[in-house]
């Protein structure tokens, strides 16, 4: 297409849909973006699609059973800190009565995982890298990229972007939990970031819960927070004298967040859960979706503890990667000395999220031999290693175009919503990706290597043709 070297044209389509971060001098910049939808087979993002409200249920169920949490998360608890204090307040949570409106935006990221099989015919899975059940970030802006390809190809039948519907499903979330909590001039709160760039992002939310539900939302970060909060007599949580209906946290997911000496983030978290607002999510979703459950997930019995319907169990675990302990027993230096011999068939992941904190290739010997007398080895777990395949791609990034080998990240969006033990709203919010030079071990937009990109739902035949599967 001829507009694809113009970088004015792209530059300017972006910011037009939104697609645009603040710089670190406040200047309004362009995400960066592939310029061609990535290929995917329509069976594989069917059955992610199909799978997602069953991994929101997973979630939930999870979050209740705290005996589960506890035992799982055991050890962790005794070496990881910022963990060790989550589940504390979650503790004191229990001791409040229970809310009665339960929301989860979640996400389930995937890669297509590449194997040869008998006379080196190509087979194609999903494999799910993880589950994310704070800060969603790039829900909200999806539908845009899928938009701003749609536009480039416009005159271009042969590519037609799928549309993402995540920020809707998003939105319909809110609106539904709101309708619910019984006060119709509440706000939503949006917890930040200091010096947030992504705000665009955020501000989508806002403003389509503003024109499709009328309702407003404010924005403040934990410090703000800390002289702004105060509880009503039924716990109603006010700032600046106005109810809170819904606490929507994209902050709060790392130790860095929660550094003042005073411990002032910790005591407004905990002033966060135990109101009568609606927490996003609430600290046991966030417990749910440690890298440490969803390891203990992988092993045999676990699934089935939250899930009655065998098949369905039987098709989550086919997504899952092979995930391994690292505790200090028997089972997990035997992983370790996995890593420790093949390190670039895996990738070892602490307990945290955020992006840029996974090992990769000699850094996971390295580590795991530094750790062979320690307990901090615990607070890592080990997963295999996707092997997807590349294809070419032109990208956008720094008012530049150029084109190298990419890999996407393909995600789904989910929403649940339970009033007190009905659940009225349990969807997938199809869909993000996140694609990454070849090169690049992650995928994270905020990372200096990945950017957002749509998807093209193509046959497995069509699909194989297209990266010119031998």
């Amino acid at each position: 297409m001829d507009d694809l070297g113009r970088e004015d044209f792209l530059k300017y389509l972006a910011l037009s849909l939104g697609l645009a971060v603040l710089d670190s001098n406040d200047a309004v910049v362009p995400l960066k973006l592939t310029l061609r939808p990535s290929p995917c087979p329509l069976a594989l993002f069917a059955e992610m699609c199909d799978l997602q409200p069953h991994f929101n249920s997973l979630i939930d169920n999870m979050s209740r059973d705290v005996e589960f949490l506890r035992s799982a998360l055991e050890r962790l608890l005794n070496i990881d800190v910022f963990t060790r204090k989550l589940f504390e307040i979650h503790l004191q949570t229990l001791q409040e009565a229970p809310k009665a409106i339960t929301i989860g935006i979640h996400r389930s990221d995937y890669m297509i995982d590449c194997d040869r099989v008998d006379g080196g015919k190509v087979d194609f899975s999903i494999k799910q890298i993880e589950m994310n059940t704070i800060s969603v970030a790039f829900l909200a802006v999806s539908p845009a990229v899928s938009k701003f390809h749609k536009i480039l190809y416009s005159k271009n039948g042969a590519v037609t972007p799928e549309i993402s519907s995540s920020l809707e499903v998003v939105v319909e979330g809110f609106g539904e939990a709101f309708k619910h909590f019984g006060n119709d001039k509440a706000c939503v709160l949006l917890v930040t970031l200091e010096g947030e760039r992504n705000v665009f992002d955020q501000r989508l939310v806002e403003y389509q819960l503003l024109e499709k539900y009328q309702i407003e939302c404010i924005h403040h970060t934990f410090h703000e927070l800390s002289s702004l909060l105060r509880l009503g007599p039924n716990k109603e949580l006010l700032v600046n004298d106005r109810e809170v209906a819904i606490v929507y946290f994209r902050v709060g997911y790392s130790p860095s967040h929660y550094l003042s000496p005073d411990r002032s983030e910790w005591k407004v978290r905990l002033l966060l859960e135990t109101s009568r607002a609606v927490c996003v999510p609430n600290i046991g979703y966030q417990l749910a979706g440690c890298k440490k459950i969803q390891q203990v997930l992988t092993e045999p019995g676990t699934l089935e503890r939250f899930l009655h319907d065998k098949s369905i169990a039987s098709r989550m675990r086919a997504v899952f990667a092979g995930l391994y302990t690292l505790d200090k027993t028997a089972e997990g230096d035997k992983a370790a000395e996995m890593g420790i011999k093949s390190p670039h068939k895996f990738v070892m992941k602490p307990q945290r999220e955020g992006g840029g904190e996974n090992l990769f290739g000699e850094d996971i010997k390295t580590t795991l031999l530094s750790l062979q007398n320690s307990i901090e080895r615990e607070q890592f777990i080990l997963m295999d290693k996707i092997t997807p395949m590349s294809h070419k791609a032109q990208i956008y990034q720094n008012g530049s175009v150029l084109e190298t080998e990419v890999v996407p990240e393909i995600s789904c969006g989910g929403v649940f919503v339970r009033l007190l033990d009905k659940v009225i709203l349990n969807k997938a919010a199809p869909y993000l990706v996140r694609t990454k030079p070849s090169s690049a071990e992650e995928a994270g937009v905020n990372l200096a290597s990945g950017m957002l990109d749509s998807l093209q739902l193509l046959t497995t035949e069509q699909y194989c043709r297209e990266l010119q599967c031998k």
